[in-house]
């Protein structure tokens, strides 16, 4: 029998077929990478579309935040079930009614037409990060999800940069509904190239004789917050993902325009630097923590976040447009702790509970931004505040919920990296 080559065996469990490994994890990553795109361009032309459809604040509070709904609470039932039917018919699906809902999106010309189509989107959405759970889970070792957990972030920075670039172009021609076309010209494409490549049995049903369906929904997610990692990576969800998707998008442009007053052509630009120093640090620091173990990274990356997301809210000094945008880099950089962060969970459960834990923590991080997103609208019912007083009021609150993440990953116990496949300890 010839050897395989040792970073195959290290990050593939069948070396045999690395390729195709590859192939499958790039088309389930795609489908939430597309959605990643439209939700920065609403977080560049939200302003543009409020006006366009003469919303008031609360309108375009509904509109904001419902996509998040569908996030919050169904990944954990969307990871159950694909972790019970597996992954093709599934993900074919979402990929469809992702694009349909976006080209309602883009056709929307009242509050309604917009909330539902945002809604629509978000159902979709919710599948993204369980169905890629389940299909790294079950394709890749340890190692190899922490790497594809890395790749999946940079992925998402990349389509949050296009998606920040096409909201600038939008402003400066004044057509929100324009950039939001990109999804559904892309989505029979997709769900073709989707379709293709999950036809592996594996994919289909769970290969794991302690498959989730054995236990009640209730059961499954009891023990799953038994395991001391899991509880301590969904904290951290909750903290960094919140500040993923509200300041990877309309947040980012509030402090621009309300703390710091720069002017409206710079904001895209500030909004695209979070997502530029998101796609540069996954992979880096993936590489790193397939190394290390996820440990030691996790607790710096939290560490910076406050540091940084302080200094982009609180700094003494006034920033101008270019420091703006290496802070926010910075911000997004260490925001890129959610890949690890993922990862560090999945390899302390069995392959078959991948789904449901990948949706417990994708539902942790979207409560997270719902949260963070309708702090902003709450505040203005405080008598007498500004806007700038509001700002602070709510930058501090998010900032004490990232130091209590920092705190919760010294509860961490993954100090080196399983070369199990199936992990069901994450002991150090």
């Amino acid at each position: 029998m010839s050897e395989q080559p040792a970073a195959q065996s290290r990050f593939f469990k069948d070396p045999l077929s690395p390729w195709a490994a590859i192939l499958t994890c790039s088309a389930v990553a795609i489908i939430p990478a597309s959605f990643a795109v439209s939700g920065a361009t609403f977080g560049v032309i939200g302003r543009l579309m409020r006006d366009d459809l003469e919303l008031d604040s609360i309108e375009f509070s509904v509109i904001s935040s419902i996509y998040f709904v569908p996030l919050a609470l169904l990944p954990v039932f969307a990871g159950r079930l694909v972790d019970r039917h597996g992954l093709r018919g599934i993900a074919t699906v979402v990929v469809l009614l992702g694009g349909l809902a976006t080209l309602s999106f883009a056709l929307s010309a009242s509050l309604l037409a917009a909330a539902g189509s945002r809604l629509a989107i978000g159902v979709a959405a919710a599948f993204g990060m369980p169905m890629f759970g389940v299909v790294t889970a079950r394709m890749l070792t340890a190692r190899g999800v922490t790497l594809a957990m890395g790749v999946i972030t940079a992925l998402f920075g990349v389509a949050g940069y296009v998606g920040s670039i096409a909201g600038d172009s939008a402003l400066r021609k004044g057509d929100w509904r324009e950039p939001m076309w990109i999804v559904p010209v892309v989505t029979l494409p997709i769900a073709a190239f989707v379709w293709w490549c999950l036809r592996s049995p594996s994919l289909q049903q769970s290969r794991s004789a302690s498959a989730p369906q054995q236990t009640g929904f209730v059961s499954a997610i009891v023990q799953l917050f038994a395991i001391r990692e899991v509880r301590s990576s969904v904290m951290v969800a909750f903290a960094v993902g919140g500040v993923f998707w509200s300041f990877g998008g309309a947040w980012n442009a509030l402090v621009a325009r309300v703390v710091w007053r720069l002017p409206p052509e710079e904001w895209g630009a500030v909004c695209g630097a979070f997502h530029i120093g998101m796609g540069v640090a996954a992979p880096l620091l993936a590489l790193w923590a397939a190394r290390v173990g996820t440990r030691v990274p996790i607790r710096i990356t939290t560490g910076l976040a406050f540091l940084t997301l302080c200094v982009w809210l609180f700094s003494p000094i006034q920033l101008n447009a270019l420091v703006s945008q290496a802070v926010v880099g910075l911000l997004g950089a260490s925001a890129s702790v959610l890949a690890i962060n993922v990862a560090s969970a999945l390899r302390c459960v069995p392959v078959a509970s991948a789904g449901i834990c990948a949706g417990l923590l994708s539902c942790a991080a979207t409560l997270g931004g719902l949260l963070l997103l309708v702090l902003p609208p709450l505040t203005t019912l405080v008598p007498e505040s500004t806007p700038l007083y509001r700002t602070y009021f709510c930058g501090a609150a998010i900032a004490a919920l990232l130091g209590l993440a920092h705190l919760s990953s010294y509860g961490s116990s993954s100090g080196g990296v399983s070369k199990s496949p199936e992990p069901k300890s994450c002991a150090g």
